[in-house]
């Protein structure tokens, strides 16, 4: 029996993404080897992609300009290494902090999958990576529920690529994933508009059940700010008429604003992100302190170009600041000017692309437009998406660019 390459593709693509979801990480943490073989398998898809007969060929220039910058500015910033002010990481280490760019090539096999299958296939596949996604959260918020409360480690892997010391209200907390995006803008899209009951009803199940993961797993007040931030984006794009869904949306807005100034619990959440509360002000104040630190940094060795490659957590005195607490900010500090403006192209490429696609009715636009959106707030806060754990959603996002895009050209000539 022979396979097709679609099919081949899928298959690829559904295993690298089980296990960047860390469906076997529950014994120990095995991100670096799962990484680097996710690094191998996309510099292998993409020679299959190149050497394939009759493939649909990605003719989004801002997609290919993208990912060829990406790789220049890479290897530009490892060829300057020894000039940095981190001159002691040597040019092997360097390359293992870059190397997950490589997961960037995956655009290629996945902008196949979904141009090259029927509608039906599309939305198969789409909901199979979602329910893979919603699946690894709900397998964290056990784990963490059973070791939190009744002090069983069944999850030991999850817990220490954080470490146990990484407490928030009292407990142990456990991040997201790279899907979190996606799933959240999928099932609101299903939400609102799906005119059956049980459909309706499981989609709701499973929106609550992120939010309640970012509130109490992850404790992430970032993450639910931007989970509302996209939920009304969807509902003003998704209705008919949007100037009917505009004025909804200020309503909601107007009686959620009466709610917070009448809520003890929504106050304090909203003080939490102040430097003197006081249970979240030492976080904050310590990540206050972090960015100017290494803003400072980049200002003293390039504005164009920034301080370079580096670790993740650095030594300041006696304290160890992480860049990926800096969310976006950490590329325009270590990348410089041009670095920064590199990384924001497809934030710019999709949402350009996605309302050119609600103005032409294009199939995915709300989709792309809502996955942009939250994946801008997300990095203007603490989930930076070019983060190693979180970068394996850009090839989707540049897939899903490519499909909107082409769509629109198709529907631009009728």
């Amino acid at each position: 029996m022979k396979i097709s390459y679609i099919n081949l593709y899928k298959y690829i693509i559904y295993g690298l993404v089980f296990l960047n979801l860390g469906f076997l990480d529950f014994a120990q943490n095995n991100n670096p080897q799962i990484q680097m073989m996710t690094d191998v398998v996309s510099v292998f898809v993409l020679l299959i992609y190149l050497t394939q007969r009759k493939k649909l060929r990605l003719n989004n220039a801002g997609i290919v300009l993208y990912i060829f910058l990406l790789f220049l500015l890479v290897i530009g910033e490892i060829i300057r290494i020894n000039g940095n002010i981190y001159s002691s990481i040597s040019v092997i280490n360097a390359i293992n902090l870059s190397r997950n760019y490589l997961f960037t090539l995956l655009t290629f096999p996945l902008f196949e999958i979904l141009q090259g299958s029927t509608q039906t296939e599309r939305n198969r596949f789409i909901r199979n990576i979602c329910t893979l996604g919603f699946c690894a959260l709900l397998v964290r918020l056990i784990g963490w529920y059973i070791y939190n409360y009744h002090g069983i480690d069944l999850i030991p892997g999850y817990f220490s690529m954080m470490g146990y010391n990484w407490i928030r209200g009292g407990n142990v907390r456990i991040g997201g994933t790279f899907l979190d995006g996606l799933v959240f803008v999928c099932t609101s899209i299903c939400f609102l508009k799906t005119k059956e009951i049980k459909e309706k009803l499981l989609s709701g199940c499973v929106l609550s059940i992120m939010f309640l993961y970012s509130y109490l797993v992850y404790g992430s007040r970032s993450q639910i700010v931007c989970y509302i931030i996209t939920f009304i984006l969807i509902y003003i794009v998704n209705g008919r008429n949007l100037k009917k869904g505009a004025l909804n949306v200020i309503l909601i807005l107007s009686i959620i604003g009466i709610f917070i100034f009448s809520t003890t619990v929504v106050q304090n959440f909203i003080a939490s992100f102040s430097i003197n509360d006081k249970l979240y002000g030492a976080g904050t104040m310590v990540r206050v302190d972090g960015q100017k630190l290494y803003q400072q940094k980049w200002l003293e060795n390039s504005i164009l170009f920034g301080f370079g490659i580096t670790e993740d957590g650095n030594y300041f005195g006696l304290t160890k600041y992480y860049l990926s607490d800096l969310g976006i900010l950490r590329n325009l500090y270590q990348y410089g000017v041009v670095g920064l403006l590199i990384c924001i192209m497809p934030f710019i490429n999709g949402l350009r692309t996605s309302l050119i696609g609600l103005y032409n009715k294009s199939q995915y636009s709300t989709l792309l437009l809502g996955l942009t959106v939250y994946t801008i707030f997300s990095s203007i806060g603490s989930q930076n998406v070019y983060d190693y754990s979180r970068i394996l959603i850009i090839p989707f996002i540049l897939a899903f660019i490519g499909v909107v895009s082409k769509n629109n050209k198709i529907l631009g000539e009728k």
